[in-house]
């Protein structure tokens, strides 16, 4: 009764109410993606009132879970099964598989972007917030060891890593979000590696603009020699280490996925509002290479690239203090969304569960008129 009850759907609409206004509000402080962490992904969270008062609250993934039980109870067990009611279920039944897909987006799809100059060509795109230390053979490129993410944000304290397929034991020390590399000359009281260490820095608003950052420390599984060194995202190149007779290439690179494809940026174009320099118009020509096929496609704002389960969409461009005739590069942000069409079935559900509901309840109105 209580979990099906009117009631407890209020109560949850309006904690979501609640916790969307918040979570709009310390956007402009605390950038999207930590908000969306704190508010939107998780399942209980500590809001700071006027940075005083902290508040304890059920964070927004909790409370879509708790309102889809709420409708699978109360629409759809409880709800009358007759054939004078059929429009509701449907429209409730719509309602749920929003929620669903809502759920499978969150723990099955994948966000990344590819950024390209007018003639590159890349097969991969890169996440925008999480980190990766890539180690592998300098000979063997094709064969790359990984030590992703949650496994870094651990290593903030000192943490080991050993593999049978490694000559060596990986330990990570310091690792931080976001930091930058300093002589250590100007921490007297820090023992740097190579004359620098590593000085973290507040969290930028916008989590792209973060740059990782880790000590790291290879043991000799032969002979115990250890090599220390930093790591750091902004790097130009992975550091190499020659242990034996192998020459391995170890650094800290945003995660990346492959594409099934390959896309090369043809042209660029970019068209300002008159007398500005805010952008009108800004489009990319692609060619998708597959195999023998050789597609053209043309992304713009609102115009994305679908192509087996991938959307390709116009995110950026730059750089912003382009001259006439710079070379330019596009910015295509790349989702791999299961439940990609998900939203838009679910409001054509709904919208034939309310259809049906009104014309029912209108052919009775007129019935009754009528008599």
């Amino acid at each position: 009764d209580f979990l099906a009850s009117y009631g407890f759907a209020v109560v949850l609409l309006a904690l979501l109410l609640v916790l969307t206004l918040l979570g709009t509000l310390e956007q402009a402080e605390y950038g999207l993606y930590a908000v969306q962490k704190k508010y939107f992904d998780s399942l209980f969270l500590v809001h700071d009132l006027f940075d005083v008062v902290p508040i304890p609250l059920p964070g927004v993934y909790l409370l879509l879970a708790l309102l889809f039980v709420n409708l699978v109870c109360g629409a759809i067990v409880r709800a009358p099964k007759h054939w004078r009611y059929p429009g509701m279920l449907i429209a409730h039944g719509g309602i749920l598989l929003l929620l669903v897909a809502g759920f499978v987006n969150y723990h099955f799809a994948t966000y990344g972007h590819v950024q390209l100059f007018e003639g590159e060509a890349s097969d991969r795109f890169s996440s925008y917030h999480d980190w990766v230390l890539e180690v592998r053979e300098v000979k063997d490129a094709a064969t790359i060891h990984v030590i992703s993410a949650d496994q870094l944000v651990r290593s903030s304290g000192v943490q080991k890593f050993i593999s049978q397929d490694l000559p060596f034991d990986i330990t990570l020390s310091g690792y931080s979000v976001n930091c930058r590399p300093l002589p250590a000359g100007e921490q007297a009281h820090v023992e740097g590696v190579d004359g620098f260490f590593l000085k973290s820095l507040p969290r930028e608003k916008e989590s792209e603009a973060n740059f990782a950052g880790a000590y790291v420390e290879l043991t000799e599984k032969s002979t115990g020699e250890k090599h220390a060194f930093i790591t750091w995202g902004l790097e130009s190149f992975p550091h190499v280490v020659d242990i034996g007779n192998t020459r391995w290439a170890l650094g800290l690179v945003r995660k990346s996925w492959s594409l099934p494809f390959k896309v090369v940026l043809d042209d660029f174009t970019v068209e300002h509002h008159p007398n500005t320099r805010i952008p009108k118009v800004f489009m990319s020509e692609v060619t998708k290479v597959e195999g023998k096929s050789i597609e053209q496609y043309r992304i713009s704002m609102n115009k994305p690239l679908r192509y087996q389960g991938y959307t390709l969409f116009q995110a950026t461009w730059g750089p912003q203090n382009a001259r006439p005739g710079d070379r330019l590069f596009s910015g295509l942000a790349v989702v791999r969304n299961p439940a990609d069409h998900w939203p838009l079935y679910s409001c054509i559900v709904v919208g034939i569960g309310l259809l049906i509901h009104f014309l029912q309840k209108l052919l009775v109105h007129l019935k009754m008129r009528a008599t």
